[in-house]
């Protein structure tokens, strides 16, 4: 277990965990730990429409490849689409928890 909270990752970029089971995991909504919510600007707001219409259902490259049909559906859109559509906007998805980048 850590020694201190909120400081060590799990996996890598480059390294990751192939699955985490659970019982809980918290991706934390709790307003108690967060700023207060602020409106979106025009151009996030822009933005936000343009990613809505690009939410789609995909099958990871590996899973086809190793369970064919079976694979399972998941639902999202790629990180390359999210920075090209911020970008167009003058918005840096990087500034945003939508996508991260790592060598």
């Amino acid at each position: 277990y850590p020694a201190a909270n909120n400081t060590y990752n799990l996996g890598h970029s480059s390294y990751r965990w192939a699955n985490i089971y659970s019982v809980s995991t918290d991706f934390s909504s709790d307003a108690r730990l967060k700023t207060t919510l602020t409106a979106l600007t025009d151009n996030e707001i822009k933005a936000s429409k343009l990613l809505a219409k690009e939410i789609g259902t995909y099958k990871w490259l590996k899973d086809v490849s190793e369970e064919g049909d079976k694979a399972k559906i998941n639902v999202g859109l790629t990180a390359q689409k999210v920075i090209e559509i911020m970008n167009s906007y003058s918005l840096n998805a990087l500034d945003y928890k939508m996508v991260s980048y790592s060598e």
